[in-house]
């Protein structure tokens, strides 16, 4: 027979573990009925050491409880159950991991935000916007809660008008929007509704540009000059509204700085 401190030195664990399993019904020691103190038999420390096996695979107490009075076959279909839930979580952790990955070249594109400018392919982008140009988007409002739990599959999104970014005359701050962007692979793995008021811009050729700002709601055409230009210069005209994506925010000399891209799809002017 052993006492707590016995057993718990015998089977490598601490004595409020022998306490707690035995509180919880696991384990039933002898009591001496004159000073109340505790023995555990051989049959306790195996019982320790089976509640111990199960519990490192994460089952509860409760169930672990259950298997005592479960026949094999029991205990079997659970842990083929638990089986199948730590399977589903596994599942769940490489996805978050691939979408880590592309967060993280986000964060390091936001580095170099420097206005350069580049052409790319991108399928089809969709985005929520709940801030900003003075709306009251009541009906995005009703939708981002569910977006905003979908993050990291979900992103930031930056919008500029159409009708803004092709006044070549324009000189006043944009009518800029805040909100939440989806790109089509997570769309369809979220299962998420694109009626609107989700706005929807076709997949095809794009250019982005990455920029930095102190102010994401109060961007000019002097800031997106590097994007204007290389559009005027090459001959593209802007098919619909930004769909930019914030890549980082750092603080620099006591400035928070917003570095982001924003991305506007294109074609070359008729001649």
């Amino acid at each position: 027979m052993f006492t707590v401190t016995e057993l718990a030195r015998l089977l490598g664990v601490q004595p409020d573990t022998v306490r707690h399993y035995t509180s919880y019904g696991l384990l039933f020691p002898r009591v001496n009925a004159l000073n109340g103190y505790r023995f555990y038999s051989e049959s306790d420390a195996v019982d320790l050491l089976n509640t111990r096996a199960f519990r490192s695979l994460d089952i509860p107490l409760e169930e672990v409880k259950r298997f005592g009075s479960a026949s094999v076959g029991e205990q079997a279909a659970w842990l083929d159950g638990r089986r199948d839930q730590l399977r589903a979580e596994i599942a769940m952790l490489e996805s978050k991991l691939e979408r880590l990955e592309e967060v993280r070249q986000y964060t390091r594109q936001a580095a170099d935000c420097r206005g350069q400018v580049v052409e790319i392919q991108r399928d089809p982008i969709h985005s929520l916007y709940t801030m900003g140009a003075g709306k009251a988007h009541t009906a995005q409002k009703r939708l981002v809660g569910d977006w905003v739990s979908r993050l990291p599959y979900t992103h930031i999104s930056v919008k500029l008008p159409l009708e803004e970014l092709n006044d070549p005359d324009r000189t006043e701050p944009y009518s800029v929007e805040l909100g939440i962007g989806v790109v089509e692979k997570y769309a369809a793995k979220l299962g998420l509704s694109l009626a609107p008021p989700v706005e929807s811009i076709p997949g095809g050729l794009h250019l982005a540009v990455y920029l930095r700002t102190e102010n994401l709601l109060s961007l000019t055409p002097q800031d997106l000059r590097p994007l204007l230009l290389y559009a005027r210069e090459r001959g593209f005209r802007f098919l619909n509204n930004t769909s930019g994506r914030l890549l980082a925010v750092e603080c620099s000399g006591g400035r928070k700085i917003f570095c982001f891209m924003l991305r506007v799809r294109v074609a070359l002017s008729r001649p």
